[in-house]
């Protein structure tokens, strides 16, 4: 939804536009402190001291209470009573005194009354105050006070409004219950009437009829990709409004369906795309007839000149010089369109605030800043009136009962001139600005940054451990999207080796109380081959082309889909699952990995040609074959009959008969029945196991007193192997008696759907022995099986 203006009212004046007369700022420059200080008083004494009830108020309910009291009595309760209300009243004034000399001292006047008013009504806390105000002073020093503002009127106005069911939803949501498993998907692709690419787009309101669906595969959590109303020239990130898309139903529509997954208590996701906006957007529009407020709205280069570019690691990187001499160095992301981060365009001159009106014609040349295609153009996010906007978008979704937002492109938010603007200190503080707003509207909202960054610098954006309206969380992130971890569960399952996984999760940074990693597999965006050692990369790139997919940026970046990538083999699919599952952090999928959904050609070759196309309008041209983005393999609809299809086999799905459709649903199914009523697979420790063989996995998962361990395995490989681990080991992580064979229960086997009758379990494998030889246990390990163990009462060996 676009993020309109919204009448603010000024809690001095009574204005609702937020807007005060010369008279008064006169008044105001004039008395100074002594005016913020009756300002103070003012709203002091709207705290409520005065409706403390009165003596004779107590006296009367005393009566009515115990009639049959004495006169004596009554009048010695009568004195305790007003002993009472004076120590609360002399309590109340000293409290109130110390909440206003503390406000008064970091907050000028109109800021210090809309922060108290948040304060009385118990939004906010004066530590959070001068949170907010240290960090809208580090976003924008000379506006810092514009920021606040908005922050403050932005909260009192949508707290005011807040429904009481979300109010009692947020209070009986666990404060952690966004670490379970995620699905990600496009609204426009999910569940398609056919798998026609040229077919009617899916409606907000086809998805709720698929809420079954991900009931059937044990998901609440679902992340909707772009929403919002856009040419879907770049998957949904080309938005020209901030409102849900017209083609898919528009804002009623996706109001109902907001609703009614929220009714069956479903949490959603959608996407924050702060960074940027299309060409077409009402905002730049405005800016090209010269309006000066939303000129102020993008960022300027006028002047920036190109003075040279080289490659680096794959990558295209681009020199520009500023009029000042300062030079400025950017990564360029779509080097096969065109290789500059400037837009030049015509826009109307000014006279004053508006247009000239002795020459409507007369235009200038302004050179705006874009760090993607042609048609987008960046946003200045140290600008008060775009934060407004946003803090209102924000408002308006939390109000349907969003409790999400994924954070596209974070890292390139701030672009400071001489700077490689990624991750600068201002991007952490505005992600920690629009932390703390969602905090004071919804507790239990969560961000999720996506930084496509090295672990060491990803963990960065999870912020530090601190208190956000009384609650332990941490300053930024949420969930921190870990794509180093993902590259080394590509690389552990299309070459068969676990050292890669290992190494990543060793020596994951450990992040703020209140925070996860969130780990993906596939996802919508490109194969980043970045993340994998330059000898390791050739043969990813070998694979990736043999397994049918495209290689670009120099070898940098690559696409193709992750069934594919797997060799289309089921029983890989549900490996993949398995280490996503019951591995390190949180699971996020992507729409129909669980089909086993081959890379969509014909998507890509449409989206193509409606590129090129909008290049054109933009007077780009540029050969139609370069137009095509690979990461559009990864996108197309997903027919609706395809998804019952597969939960009907994988109702059948035998555990030695894997299917495409069927069993990537079925071990999915599975797996988060296991993750939802095991907290060791949830949340506990994971230790590695030794096995003696590169191609196994094996680690133990352990939540102390709440559960017990459980020791998860795994063969990579064809061929049946069998895993050699010391029985120390697991005599110390699982407490079993070292001397005998160990005798555990196959969870993957011994219920829900690979449920084994009573009499077939030992020969089904239902039940698995581990057969001590000398100084180690020895598992036997199928081609490809998985593995969640746990020890029952040992059997004496014979």
């Amino acid at each position: 939804m676009e993020a309109e203006q919204k009448p603010t009212k000024d809690v001095t004046t009574g204005r609702t536009d937020g807007s005060a007369s010369t008279e008064e700022s006169a008044t105001a420059s004039v008395a100074g402190s002594a005016e913020r200080n009756t300002s103070a008083s003012r709203a002091a004494t709207c705290c409520g001291a005065d409706a403390l009830p009165s003596s004779r108020a107590v006296l009367a309910r005393n009566v009515s209470e115990s009639p049959d009291q004495s006169a004596e009595t009554l009048v010695a309760r009568l004195a305790a009573t007003k002993a009472e209300l004076e120590r609360t009243r002399s309590e109340y004034a000293a409290y109130r005194e110390s909440v206003q000399r503390t406000l008064a001292l970091i907050l000028p006047e109109k800021p210090f009354v809309i922060a108290f008013e948040a304060l009385r009504r118990g939004y906010t806390t004066v530590r959070d105050t001068q949170i907010v105000r240290d960090m809208c002073q580090r976003v924008n020093g000379p506006q810092w006070d514009a920021i606040f503002e908005s922050f403050y009127q932005a909260v009192l106005y949508y707290r005011e409004l807040r429904p009481s069911s979300l109010v009692q939803r947020d209070a009986d949501l666990p404060q952690d219950w966004f670490r379970e498993p995620w699905y990600c998907l496009y609204p426009q692709f999910m569940g398609t009437e056919q798998d026609d690419v040229l077919a009617k787009v899916h409606s907000f309101r086809d998805l709720i009829d698929l809420l079954p669906y991900w009931e059937a595969l044990g998901i609440r959590n679902l992340s909707l990709l772009p929403h919002y109303d856009s040419d879907w020239a770049d998957g949904g990130y080309d938005v020209r409004a901030y409102r849900p898309h017209p083609a898919l139903g528009g804002l009623e529509a996706f109001q109902e369906f907001v609703s009614a997954a929220t009714q069956r208590g479903f949490r959603l996701m959608t996407e924050a795309i702060f960074s940027h906006t299309a060409t077409d957007h009402e905002w730049f529009q405005r800016a090209l007839r010269g309006e000066s407020r939303y000129l102020r709205y993008y960022l300027r280069r006028d002047g920036r000149e190109k003075i040279g570019e080289y490659e680096r690691n794959g990558e295209v990187i681009c020199r520009y010089r500023d009029p000042d001499g300062t030079i400025t160095e950017r990564i360029c992301l779509f080097p096969d369109i065109d290789r500059t981060h400037g837009l030049w365009v015509q826009v109307k001159r000014q006279n004053g605030s508006v247009a000239s009106e002795k020459n409507e014609t007369s235009t200038e040349t302004v050179q705006f800043y874009r760090t993607f295609l042609p048609f987008q153009v960046d946003l200045n996010l140290q600008n008060p009136d775009v934060l407004q906007e946003f803090f209102h978008l924000l408002g308006e979704e939390l109000q349907l009962g969003i409790l999400g937002k994924r954070i596209d492109a974070v890292a390139h938010w701030v672009k400071r001139p001489g700077t490689p603007g990624d991750g600068l200190p201002e991007t952490h503080t505005l992600l920690a600005l629009f932390k703390s707003f969602i905090h004071h509207l919804c507790p239990r909202a969560v961000l999720m940054p996506e930084a496509v960054r090295p672990n060491h610098i990803a963990s960065q954006y999870a912020g530090i451990g601190t208190e956000l309206c009384g609650n332990t969380r941490s300053s930024e992130g949420d969930l921190v999207l870990c794509f180093e971890l993902q590259a080394a569960l590509r690389e552990m399952l299309w070459f068969r080796r676990t050292a890669p996984w290992w190494r990543v999760v060793l020596q994951l940074p450990k992040l703020p109380a209140g925070a996860d990693w969130c780990v993906p597999f596939a996802h919508h965006d490109d194969i980043y081959l970045g993340f994998f050692e330059p000898s390791v990369r050739a043969d990813a790139v070998q694979w990736i082309r043999t397994c049918g997919g495209l290689v670009y940026r120099g070898g940098i970046s690559a696409a193709c889909s992750e069934y594919d990538l797997l060799a289309r083999d089921p029983r890989r699919l549900g490996l993949a699952f398995f280490i996503l599952l019951v591995g390190v952090g949180t699971p996020f999928l992507y729409q129909g990995l669980e089909l086993g959904m081959s890379s969509s050609f014909d998507y890509a070759r449409l989206q193509m040609q409606r590129r090129y196309e909008r290049l054109k309008k933009c007077g780009v041209l540029v050969a139609e074959g370069a137009c095509m983005d690979p990461r559009d393999l990864h996108r197309g609809p997903i027919p609706r009959a395809l998804l019952w299809e597969a939960l009907e086999q994988s109702e059948a799905q035998g555990y030695q008969v894997p299917t495409r459709l069927g069993f990537g649903v079925a071990i999915l199914r599975q797996l988060n029945a296991l993750r939802s009523a095991r907290p060791s697979l949830r949340s506990g420790s994971i230790q590695p196991i030794d096995t003696g063989r590169a191609e196994i996995i094996a680690f133990i998962r352990h939540h102390g007193s709440r559960d017990g361990p459980l020791l998860c395995a795994a063969n990579l490989s064809d061929s049946e192997v069998e895993m050699v681990t010391p029985s120390w080991q697991l005599g110390a992580y699982l407490g079993t008696n070292t001397a005998t064979d160990l005798v555990c229960s196959d969870l993957l086997r011994d219920a829900g759907t690979f449920a084994v009758p009573d009499g077939e379990r030992e020969a089904s494998g239902a039940q698995k022995r581990l057969r001590l030889q000398g100084t180690g246990y020895v598992l036997r390990l199928e081609p490809l099986a998985m593995q969640i163990l746990e020890p029952s009462k040992p059997t004496r060996q014979k």
